[in-house]
């Protein structure tokens, strides 16, 4: 087991020792405590990120997936809470279009399509 965060944390100060910077200074991050600095990475090292609510068999939006892959790897690191049991569970799996991964416990299949094809799907429902 990994921590979502301290990946991200040890990335982003990777990036910032290779661009000779001892801080990040965006906006108010620079004022920001350092708990909650932990999350931000630098946009240039992200090829892709989402966080989504998922819906469980119901129909109803119990669930979250939050996902970062970083540019040059091929793993996507997953802050995801099941729709179906509430399980919560930090991972890393391997990344492709269209992403899909099972909960932990219960092995419920989780889907993450693009954005428009969503949209597609809800306008043909109505």
């Amino acid at each position: 087991m990994y921590s979502f965060v301290g990946y991200v944390k040890a990335r982003l100060e990777q990036t910032l020792q290779k661009l000779g910077k001892e801080r990040l200074n965006v906006g108010n991050v620079a004022h920001m405590h350092s708990d909650q600095r932990e999350d931000l990475c630098d946009p240039v090292e992200i090829e892709y990120i989402t966080t989504r609510e998922l819906q469980n068999s119901h129909g109803s939006c119990t669930g979250k997936i939050r996902m970062i892959v970083l540019k040059g790897e091929n793993e996507a690191s997953i802050d995801l809470t099941c729709p179906e049991c509430g399980f919560s569970e930090k991972k890393k799996e391997i990344w492709k279009k269209p992403f899909t991964t099972n909960c932990g416990r219960c092995g419920f299949l989780i889907k993450i399509t693009s954005l428009k094809a969503e949209i597609k799907k809800e306008r043909k429902a109505r």
